[in-house]
């Protein structure tokens, strides 16, 4: 395994990352002991116990841990492409019962539900839409403003929101305030990286090149989607603002 070092957040989670000064994921959690994007807040308050979480872009494993930590031993993650740095991660927090790989899921997989129906699903850039996720179940999902799925969720009837940090809470994309201008994860870092240590020079902390204030009010780094019986949830958890 590549030399490491086990990191202690705010949250009280520990995260494996590279023992890499270099590396923009390594530098910004010994900087501000947290992951500075305000989804992984909000998404974690959604993450009651008992409900079903996918991260498809895992990574070192910011929101695939916070969730599961989330959930308080009830509910299942699984996460996908994970970094190997991950596997300890979740051994250190004890998080085996919640927290599910793919060849897990495949050798001991549960026969009394879906695999594919889960209730919050973040995808990656290049996650492609797998149509069983809208069939078996009503999901939220969490991806970057260029994913290649945006257009197959869109087709598919899905609506698309926004996150007003200040509020914690979801507003449609075309009522949302022009308040929030472009984020990087970590003001000191002149290289950027997503939550699971991909880097570009010029990249803000979702992996997306750095837009000018301008377009960033327009087309926010990160969107959410959902159809109208997740938006109604989401309503009555008070995480969604609807137009006065």
């Amino acid at each position: 395994m590549q030399p490491h070092w086990t990191l202690n957040l705010k949250n009280g989670l520990k995260v494996n990352v590279p023992a890499d000064l270099d590396n923009p994921v390594t530098l910004t959690l010994l900087e501000l002991e947290d992951w500075p994007e305000p989804e992984v807040a909000f998404c974690c308050q959604l993450a009651q116990p008992g409900l079903r979480l996918l991260d498809a872009d895992t990574g070192y494993g910011l929101y695939a841990l916070s969730l599961a930590q989330a959930l308080q031993g009830q509910g299942r993650v699984l996460a996908l492409n994970p970094d190997p740095l991950f596997a300890r991660s979740v051994a250190d927090n004890g998080l085996q019962a919640v927290i599910h790989t793919e060849a897990e899921a495949q050798a001991h997989s549960d026969h009394r539900q879906p695999a594919a129906a889960f209730d919050l699903i973040r995808l990656g850039a290049s996650t492609p839409l797998d149509p069983r996720w809208l069939q078996q179940a009503d999901p939220l999902f969490l991806l970057p403003s260029d994913s290649v799925a945006l257009a197959d969720l869109q087709a598919a009837g899905l609506s698309l929101y926004r996150l007003i940090p200040a509020l914690n809470a979801l507003v449609a994309l075309q009522e949302a305030p022009a308040a929030n201008g472009p984020r990087n994860a970590s003001p000191d870092l002149h290289t950027n990286a997503d939550a699971n240590g991909n880097t570009d020079a010029n990249a803000n902390a979702n992996g997306e090149t750095e837009p000018s204030a301008q377009s960033a009010l327009e087309k926010p780094a990160t969107l959410f989607a959902c159809n109208a019986t997740r938006a109604r949830w989401l309503r009555e958890q008070g995480r969604l603002i609807r137009p006065a």
